[in-house]
């Protein structure tokens, strides 16, 4: 790392800055650069200002001072050039990487539409080719069968008399079993309050069992 930016810096002293042709430095090598840039100028100062005292132990001060400060103007201009080069190249490298991460995440989300909007269709596919394989499983079951397809809603039938004989028994059974109940809880709620049980109804006065209407065909 130090060698590249030994490199650069040479060749940006040793070359104007219009004739240049070196490719923009990585971010590391840049600030090395940079720095390099800095002690320059400072040295270079330190020389100048050395000159400048010189220049008052001769007898033309005045063109020994202003030789001085033109070549000290020079050279200082050419650092700023140099540093102005570096800077222009570190923000080119930064608007190319922020413009490649914009281009990565643009082609992931297309990518990830992409596949979104064939698994769809891959969805979309599969359900036709299953209602396509009822249908004909359907159709089989028809051509096997017609009678099944034909043939209609069935009638309800009338009970015959077996049915109705067994569901009149089954209602009699029903309200003896209610009774039963309605006995025991009476009988237990004498227990507890000690209230003598209500006398049952005479056999005139039972209900008899009505064995329930016919469903109308």
């Amino acid at each position: 790392m130090k060698r590249i930016a030994t490199w650069v810096l040479s060749v940006l002293l040793t070359q104007p800055l219009w004739a240049q042709a070196v490719a923009p430095p990585q971010a590391s090598d840049s600030q090395d650069a940079l720095a390099q840039i800095e002690a320059t100028r400072a040295r270079e100062n330190a020389a100048f200002d050395a000159q400048e005292a010189e220049c008052y132990k001769h007898f033309i001060v005045n063109s020994c001072l202003k030789d001085v400060q033109s070549r000290r103007t020079a050279k200082l201009r050419d650092l700023k050039r140099q540093e102005i080069s570096l800077h222009d190249a570190e923000r080119k490298q930064q608007g190319a990487e922020a413009l490649e991460r914009i281009e990565q995440k643009t082609q992931e989300k297309a990518d990830k539409d992409a596949q979104a909007e064939l698994d769809s269709a891959g969805n979309t596919t599969q359900d036709r080719q299953q209602a396509q394989k009822d249908k004909q499983a359907e159709h089989a079951a028809k051509a096997t069968n017609p009678g099944v397809a034909a043939s209609g809603p069935r009638e309800t039938t009338a009970p015959t008399a077996a049915q109705q004989a067994q569901n009149r028994e089954a209602y009699a059974n029903k309200l003896a079993e209610a009774a039963k109940k309605r006995e025991a809880a009476a009988k237990r709620i004498s227990e507890k309050t000690g209230k003598p049980l209500p006398p049952r109804p005479a056999a005139s006065q039972a209900v008899s069992p009505v064995a329930p209407a016919s469903q109308p065909q």
